[in-house]
């Protein structure tokens, strides 16, 4: 993955069913009832229903302007899950100093990072921040990621980037579930990355997300002012948000109330 600056061998890499195998694996794998997992808040809602799952507990970790806050909430934690590249669901993009950071406390704190590579490739900035995996240099960072935004979601096809020895209790633990991923999608689109057809669909792809970003951006800028940041890095997504308005309660209700 040259283009996240993630570089692995074949035995640190594990082919999923999508994304969210590869989330349901590590929490079998990772929690048991003592372990406390921070997930970001406001976050991606099936992370923390896998969470729940398992007998372990859940803690929230706010979510500013840069993303995932590194702060006193870490402290205790043995895993945390992150969307640095684009935060879901907020589109913020962590700065590389708090990548740094968070980086720093996961050894000094002594928990491990899951990375959710999320929206990563729809990146409208020329050169955008390296992958959270990509600068770590002490294997406290395991990243995961999918081809469904790109190429097709029905395809499920995922990975999941780690320790070897890592990988390779993932892979006997995906031999219990469903064996592997379908061989002939596999292989099919292994050809297709292969050939560099993957690269021209995501190009294609920014170009026309790009004139959509664009065309939401100037729209809630002119019927729904105040409502949102354009997201800095790119994406398929706007985070909105509300305001306190004057409504109606009823037709009948007389004056108004204010509400929201």
């Amino acid at each position: 993955m040259p283009r996240r600056g993630v570089w692995a061998s074949a035995d640190q890499i594990l082919v999923t069913v999508g994304a969210q195998q590869a989330l349901y694996m590590l929490a079998k794998l990772l929690l048991d009832e003592k372990s406390v997992i921070g997930l970001e808040d406001p976050g991606y809602v099936d992370i923390r229903n896998i969470a729940s799952l398992n007998p372990s507990q859940v803690r929230p970790i706010p979510v500013d302007k840069d993303g995932m806050q590194v702060d006193e909430h870490l402290t205790g934690c043995d895993l945390v899950y992150t969307t640095p590249s684009h935060q879901c669901p907020t589109t913020v993009t962590m700065p590389i100093e708090r990548r740094y950071e968070l980086l720093r406390r996961a050894e000094e704190d002594n928990f491990l990072i899951i990375e959710d590579d999320y929206e990563s490739e729809t990146n409208f900035k020329s050169n955008p921040i390296p992958a959270l995996k990509s600068l770590d240099k002490n294997d406290r960072v395991l990243y995961i990621g999918s081809l469904s935004k790109t190429l097709a979601p029905g395809l499920r096809v995922g990975y999941m980037v780690g320790p070897a020895e890592f990988i390779e209790e993932a892979r006997a633990l995906r031999r219990l579930m469903v064996r592997h991923p379908a061989a002939n999608n596999q292989r099919s689109v292994a050809l297709f990355l292969e050939r560099g057809y993957h690269d021209s669909l995501i190009m294609n792809i920014m170009r026309n997300y790009q004139t959509r970003w664009r065309a939401m951006d100037e729209a809630l800028t002119e019927y729904l002012p105040e409502s949102h940041d354009q997201p800095t890095f790119g994406g398929s997504c706007y985070w909105v948000g509300g305001r306190k308005v004057w409504i109606p309660l009823s037709c009948r209700s007389g004056p108004w109330k204010k509400g929201f």
